[in-house]
This record gives C-alpha cells, structure tokens and sequence, in this order.
C-alpha cells in the first residue's frame, strides 16, 4: 500500500496535480529530496510494476530481502519468502516470542517463532481469491465470486451478529461460507 501522502502526491488529489514537474517541486522541498520505498514482494512481476510506476518519480526503492529479518542461525531456510519473513519479524516487534503470523493474501500464510525468536516453520496455502476463482475455474457451471460478493457475504454476517451458514442454501453463499471454513 502507498501511504497517502504519497499517493496524493503523486497522483494527485484536491491540493496537488500529481504531475512529474509537482513531485519533483515537492521533493526539492524535502530534506532528502525523494521518497524512500522499502519493498517487501516475493512477486516479480508486481514488483516491475511498482518500479514502473515509479519510473518518473524521484525515488529509491530498496528491495529487501528474507535476511534483512532474520538469519540461517535463527531458523531462515533459503525458499522462506520475503513476505513471510517480513510478517513473522513484525509480529515478533509487536508482541514478542513466541509468536504465530498469520497472512492473508493470494496466499494463506502462517509462520511461528520459539520462546526463543527462532522460526519454527509454518504454512502455505491459498489465499481466497484464488481458491474462488479455482472452483470457477476448474467446475463447470459454478460463478466467479469476487471480492465484493466475498465482502457482502461477510459484511452481511456481521451486520446480523451470526455466523455464516454452514447449510448455504444457495451456491454463492456456500462457496463464501465453504472459503472462509476452510481457513478458519
């Protein structure tokens, strides 16, 4: 996520046009004239895009990697991605060891640290976007269910104070309902 600053800045809002010849005035102004990104991707492609989106902008991208968080000696195996390194590092800061991370995305994560801050190991399956659109997908007649239907469903349990039914009695719901079971 772009701070949003930021994203005013660049793509501008009420106060700014988010122009190059803008972000480029306002960068002079600061102490450090351009902005610092700190990207934390196990994604390639994202990450091009992120880097494209910046082509124009003065700007410095760091690209961090799994052993900016911890080290081989504390448990870090060469495949833990970025991502997972990055979660489980900052659930250790903000609450301490142990500790269990847990990440929602296009994938399901989660990662544990011992008493003593080292990885224990963890998990990964798919997030629910990809688990929707894979029954989409791979089934014959059953409909794509994105993000605001996924959201509705949810939002709507909420709202009524009851759990999504386990029963569904139709399809849509019983995929939401079967989704979020599942990773439960």
């Amino acid at each position: 996520h772009i701070p949003g600053q930021a994203y005013a800045l660049i793509f501008g809002d009420e106060e700014h046009d988010g122009t190059i010849a803008s972000v480029s005035a306002a960068a002079a102004k600061r102490k450090i004239p351009v902005i610092s990104i700190y990207l934390v991707s196990s994604n390639p492609a994202k990450e091009a895009k992120i880097r494209f989106m910046f082509r124009d902008v003065p700007v410095r991208i760091f690209k961090l990697r799994n052993t900016d968080f911890f080290s081989p000696e504390q448990g870090l195996y060469p495949t833990m991605g970025v991502d997972r390194a990055a979660v489980l590092y900052a659930a250790k800061q903000q609450y301490g060891a142990p500790v269990l991370a847990i990440d929602g995305g296009t994938a399901m994560t989660y990662s544990a640290l011992n008493k003593d801050g080292n990885i224990i190991g963890g998990g990964i399956s798919p997030g629910c976007k990809v688990r929707l659109e894979s029954l989409h997908q791979n089934t014959g007649a059953l409909p794509l269910i994105d993000h605001e239907m996924f959201q509705a469903a949810v939002d709507q349990a909420v709202r009524k104070e009851e759990p999504l039914a386990v029963f569904a009695k139709d399809t849509e719901l019983a995929m939401v309902t079967t989704v979020c079971s599942e990773l439960a």
